[in-house]
């Protein structure tokens, strides 16, 4: 009765964390389309079509004589979620059995069909884990099972998944499987997985945002000898400016300050912007952290680094009642890719300039930093 009430839960827990979040999905996003093999290997969204072989050891039994090496053969849909982070594996195909422990009254061969049902949680470093359910139909006599027609095993998995000439990718793993349909006695495998997944280049389309005015420019910064890109996205209607520096205001992993030409970057920005005060009533400070964290690393550090900005700011001249910290609530990314580059884009503060009274010598102000 236990081994039949896991491999319900093993059942139920992965259709539930898959159909789950693709029903949300579908709702929300064309990022969730069944597409099959248009999805960026790097930062794969929707459904994703593999190849795999497994092939391992099975533990012995006296009285069963299962001690071999089990193998199979099949075709995999992987649904990766929007935010990445689940993957849900159906597969169908062959398994064989070759049976080293010898039985003089039953087949010491045996093969068949595979049904497998997979989750995992998704690593940003392409690390998954989670639980697995292999049905092998047909040999269930030879395996002793409740059912001559199917023996069902459940357990964990452990992959790791590596993009491979920005086209394919390949997967290696483990997954250890304890037997959910024999009677009175317990079977366990070990397999090892290697997967193949197909295809392209085609990049997922970055988190639709509200439309607003945006320009963006590459600014040469010869007092420091290097190009930045200065975001200035303007909502004339709240009279309200948004800008971002994909340079001078964003951090690495893990980072809360603000040094070198950075911190004398923003105190540049917090100088010119004490000179003008009349043209704005507020300006805010937005930390953002990338979405590797925990929910309450993330708005720790989301915190920390609105403090840095804002704490620069004023260094440079602007008055403190002319500045409000603020920090995004996870999941408050902007890009949900698990690309370096789009995790960095997540790493950042922004400034969002409240009461704007002339938006247009704001921006030139803006870009004269």
């Amino acid at each position: 009765m236990f081994k039949k009430t896991m491999a319900t839960s093993l059942t139920v827990v992965s259709l539930f964390a898959s159909l789950t979040t693709m029903a949300e999905e579908s709702q929300t996003s064309a990022m969730g389309m069944f597409k099959m093999g248009s999805m960026n290997v790097h930062d794969p969204v929707g459904w994703f079509p593999f190849i795999g072989l497994s092939s391992g050891y099975m533990s012995s039994d006296n009285t069963l004589k299962t001690e071999g090496m089990p193998g199979d053969l099949k075709v995999i849909g992987s649904y990766f979620s929007e935010d990445r982070h689940n993957v849900f594996d159906a597969g169908l195909g062959f398994m064989s059995d070759s049976f080293t422990q010898k039985s003089n009254t039953q087949n010491n061969f045996i093969s068949g069909g595979l049904a497998e049902l997979a989750w995992r949680y998704n690593w940003a470093n392409r690390w998954q884990f989670g639980v697995a359910a292999d049905s092998y139909i047909g040999g269930g006599d030879r395996y002793g099972s409740s059912d001559p027609n199917l023996t069902t095993f459940g357990g964990l998995q452990l992959i790791k998944e590596i993009p491979i000439n920005n086209s394919n990718m390949f997967r290696v793993g483990l997954k250890g499987l304890t037997s959910l349909s024999i009677p009175s006695t317990s079977i366990s495998t070990v397999m090892l997985d290697l997967q193949w997944g197909f295809g392209s280049e085609q990049k997922a389309p970055p988190v639709a945002r509200a439309s607003v005015e945006t320009k963006r420019e590459m600014a040469s910064d010869e007092t420091y000898g290097i190009n930045s890109q200065r975001v200035i996205e303007g909502d004339p209607k709240d009279n309200m400016m948004t800008m971002r520096n994909d340079v001078h205001m964003q951090f690495d992993p893990g980072r809360v300050t603000l040094t070198g030409i950075n911190a004398d970057y923003v105190e540049r920005l917090g100088k010119a912007l004490s000179q003008r005060p009349d043209l704005f009533q507020k300006v805010e400070v937005v930390g953002f952290a990338d979405q590797t964290g925990s929910d309450q690393s993330n708005m720790k550090i989301s915190k920390a680094r609105s403090e840095q900005v804002s704490k620069r700011l004023t260094q440079g001249g602007l008055d403190k009642k002319k500045i409000q910290t603020s920090w995004q609530e996870p999941p408050g990314v902007r890009y949900k890719s698990l690309l370096p580059e789009d995790m960095q884009q997540n790493r950042r503060v922004d400034l969002k300039f409240h009461g704007v009274k002339d938006q247009a010598a704001l921006e030139e102000l803006l870009s004269s930093i």
